[in-house]
């Protein structure tokens, strides 16, 4: 199988970390992002994969000449002359993921040749053209952004994406809050794009009314095909405003995995939250075994512990479900108001990347086993 991982992006999110280093390279739980996604898609069965690379791409070269390409086949688009973007840098490397002349039925005849072949025959056009491309369909490829991580099941998806009829690219989405959602009908189709905060819209013209699609946030991980690529056009633009200025003449799904797990490392204003391990410690100038009573009374409360430091205050430590943890915050404060209790101290506890890698890796692992 083949895929390809966009890493040549300049990072410009992550400055100053992206002033001496591609964002390729930046460490999580001990080992650069770009390692992390080769090992995944190998674990997951892929033999090829391409590399699009500019932003110091020297030290991407020299990571993987270093590692002896992880062991499998890894080819370069270089893009050091032009930064091209998604799209465009999907389009430059189209010779080095698809090779229609390689491409043979069972009975060594090339799907040209199959087509010429049925015409002399007199088969009805329409036919024919299923058939030759039938062969061509079952040929795909994943993407990846070089700066998710995630727990996403790469084979799950290639064989949702594999037994999809008529579907000429898949994107791997989440129903996670954001302010930018890409639109989807009941067939899970793509048909737009909405900005919540601005309402922009695309494509254009596109009316958009509340209630009217299916939303979701895309992953930065997706299936194309060779249809997609012949399409492209050259220069420099977004794979996702491509597909969005096609997407009513060319079938493009979602897939939704159930508990799918994602952390953007590219933005930084999300990192904090990302960083946040839904733990708060708070520390109570009354009776502790009280306040962990208030506590465990409020929504959203999943596990309340107590904890007696020698010679310190007692802490108490409340775990949440609640993604924002700020709002979880101000619900713990209000209730503490209420009972007329004082805290001394409240702390919205953080982990660091690796904690947060080690997470989604274990979360994965659990899943592993239980389909073992």
């Amino acid at each position: 199988m083949k895929a390809m991982i966009f890493a040549a992006g300049l990072g410009s999110r992550l400055k100053p970390l992206t002033d001496t280093r591609p964002k390729a390279l930046i460490t999580v739980g001990g080992k650069t992002m770009l390692e992390h996604i080769i090992l995944k898609l190998k674990a997951a069965g892929f033999d090829e994969i391409v590399i699009n690379v500019h932003h110091f791409s020297n030290q991407i070269l020299a990571f993987l000449e270093a590692n002896q390409n992880f062991g499998i086949d890894i080819q370069i688009s270089d893009e050091t002359d032009c930064l091209l973007d998604t799209g465009g840098g999907l389009e430059r490397a189209y010779y080095l993921l698809h090779h229609p002349e390689d491409m043979f039925t069972k009975e060594g005849e090339t799907p040209y040749e199959l087509i010429f072949e049925n015409l002399m025959k007199g088969m009805d056009e329409e036919e024919i053209i299923e058939r030759g491309l039938g062969i061509m369909r079952k040929e795909c490829y994943l993407l990846h952004n070089v700066d998710i991580l995630s727990n996403c099941d790469f084979e799950s998806l290639m064989y949702y994406h594999q037994n999809s009829s008529n579907i000429n690219a898949t994107l791997l989405v989440s129903p996670r809050k954001t302010s930018r959602y890409l639109l989807f009908n009941d067939d899970n189709l793509l048909r737009g794009w909405v900005n919540k905060d601005t309402m922009e819209t695309k494509p254009a013209g596109l009316r958009y009314k509340e209630g009217e699609y299916r939303e979701y946030a895309y992953s930065g991980i997706q299936v194309t095909t060779p249809k997609i690529l012949n399409l492209l056009p050259r220069g420099k633009y977004s794979i996702i405003d491509f597909y969005l200025s096609i997407c009513h003449r060319v079938d493009i799904q979602c897939y939704v995995e159930d508990d799918l797990q994602l952390l953007d490392i590219g933005k930084p204003e999300n990192l904090e939250k990302q960083l946040l391990s839904r733990e708060i410690v708070l520390v109570p100038e009354g009776s502790a075994e009280e306040a962990a009573e208030t506590v465990k009374g409020l929504e959203h409360v999943t596990e309340v512990q107590v904890e007696y430091p020698d010679g310190e205050h007692p802490r108490i430590h409340v775990r949440t479900d609640l993604d924002d943890l700020y709002e979880m915050s101000g619900a713990i404060f209000h209730a503490f108001a209420a009972k007329d209790q004082t805290l001394l101290e409240m702390t919205l506890k953080k982990a660091n990347l690796e904690d947060v890698f080690l997470e989604l890796t274990e979360k994965e692992e659990a899943d592993d086993d239980s389909r073992i």
